[in-house]
């Protein structure tokens, strides 16, 4: 019978918190007398990101353009710490026949990303436990286990989300063959930019058309962004974003106008993994409210960044309403310069301190998601051998 090697982890679900201990035993069996360099067992944290492009050069010697495939690649290390178990000895230690039972325990850095896989294989944030027995002239004997970090999001340090935010854009509609010089206004509020899984964002807003020509409906929706990174042998960036909610309400008829709340749910029932620390994969959150016009006009939209957290604000009241304005209230309006057709007045957002970085994907406002890109999960993990 061979000689065996094998973890087990005290935590029996395997999930872990950014500066929690992981705890264990290492458990080894050999049937004869054996001398090793040691029974060691190491602890990694690490960011990989990988995937081939296709170029075109020209190969001298055919004398013709030609394709090749390109791997590119991306690694950050969050940590890793290897150690000997049968202490610091010297160059070898013998071991009796039978089993051997090695304890450890080794506390994570308190600011780690939360586990990742992509369901493309393009990124994966991954925690091991790799123990081994160390043998002159042969191959080491190896075993590894898999763990979950989960590093929650405290919406609560990042005070500038918990301000409410007010947005306001207008544009004059003109044609050849009108003579309309009068705007349509569009403009909506949010409590706060900062929400968790299955909480409502209510919107309020408010729509004032004073122009010749109906608005056809009015959509928000809320969009993740994600983005890879890979360093080797060149920078380059991959991103795809996906629909996490959406809501719909009617038009509005020429000069008229129109104020209402309008719902989205973030779902609880999807994973949102908090990037913190992560150079190569970026994840942000965008609202975004579009006036539909009919044709020859373009639409008229705003967006906001939103940050998605686990943990909630505390004193915020999350219900908002957006009347019509009057001569003491108007709409914000940027008052250093006129609003070029379809420009959202709203501050600018910028990386934040937990990684997030805002992308403003150059999209038609009028297109529809008919297919949404594929979804990601968290790591699936294993314990054992």
């Amino acid at each position: 019978m061979p000689s065996e090697l094998r973890i087990y982890l005290e935590n029996p679900n395997n999930y872990y918190y950014p500066g929690q201990s992981v705890s264990g035993k290492v458990e080894c069996t050999f049937t004869s007398e054996k001398k090793v360099q040691g029974v060691f067992v190491k602890f990694k944290g690490v960011c990989t990101t990988s995937w081939t492009e296709t170029e075109t050069y020209y190969d001298d010697f055919f004398k013709e353009d030609r394709t090749r495939e390109v791997p590119y690649s991306g690694e950050q290390t969050y940590f890793s710490r290897e150690f000997n178990l049968t202490g610091p000895g010297g160059d070898s230690v013998t071991l009796p026949p039978g089993k051997h039972v090695y304890p450890f325990s080794y506390e994570l850095p308190h600011h780690l990303p939360t586990s990742y896989e992509d369901p493309n294989g393009w990124a994966n944030i991954r925690y091991t436990v790799k123990a081994r027995i160390g043998r002159s002239w042969k191959f080491d004997i190896e075993s590894v286990a898999v763990f979950n970090v989960m590093s929650p999001l405290d919406l609560n340090t990042e005070p500038r989300i918990r301000e409410p935010v007010e947005i306001s854009v207008d544009k004059v509609l003109c044609s050849c063959w009108c003579n309309n010089n009068d705007a349509l206004t569009f403009t909506y509020t949010l409590p706060t930019t900062g929400y968790i899984p299955g909480q409502t964002v209510n919107v309020g807003v408010y729509v004032q058309n004073l122009t010749n020509v109906s608005v056809e409906r009015v959509k928000f929706k809320i969009t993740q962004f994600i983005e890879y990174v890979v360093n080797t042998p060149s920078t380059k960036t991959r991103t795809y974003d996906e629909l996490i909610a959406e809501s719909f309400d009617g038009g509005i008829g020429a000069h008229g106008e129109k104020s209402w709340t309008a719902t989205l749910l973030i779902p609880a029932d999807k994973s949102f993994p908090n990037m913190a620390g992560c150079e190569l994969i970026r994840m942000s959150y965008r609202l975004k409210g579009v006036v539909y016009i009919p044709y020859p006009h373009t639409n008229l939209s705003a967006y906001v960044p939103l940050v998605i957290g686990h943990v909630p604000l505390a004193g915020v009241n999350f219900n908002t309403s957006l009347e019509p304005p009057t001569e003491e209230r108007l709409p914000y309006i940027d008052a250093t310069a006129p609003p070029s057709e379809n420009t959202s007045l709203v501050t600018p957002f910028g990386r934040n301190n937990y990684g997030a970085i805002y992308i403003n994907p150059a999209a038609p406002d009028d297109e529809e998601d008919s297919t949404a890109p594929p979804k990601y999960a968290e790591v699936a993990l294993l314990n054992g051998a």
